[in-house]
């Protein structure tokens, strides 16, 4: 599946992506970009709760969980930064 980016640089999530994640408007989307590629999350009402049982304790896959801390630790060193 492709989609095009616009000039103001927004992308379009097709409806079966949507339907099949049942993303709906107003949700937010959480970026993770690694070397590998952009991964594309969304944010449920309740992070928490979704992030129940998902810890890979087994070594089987990349952790997501500690990918997601990661970035959000760099988020905010930049964000101090600026100010």
């Amino acid at each position: 599946m492709q989609t095009v980016i616009t000039e103001r640089g927004q992308i379009s999530i097709p409806s079966d992506v949507r339907k099949k994640l049942n993303l709906k408007a107003g949700m937010g989307m959480e970026w993770v970009v690694t070397e590998r590629g952009i991964y594309l999350y969304p944010i449920p009402a309740d992070p928490i709760q979704s992030f129940r049982g998902s810890l890979n304790t087994e070594g089987k896959g990349p952790n997501l969980f500690d990918e997601l801390m990661k970035e959000r630790q760099k988020e905010r060193s930049r964000e101090k930064e600026k100010k």
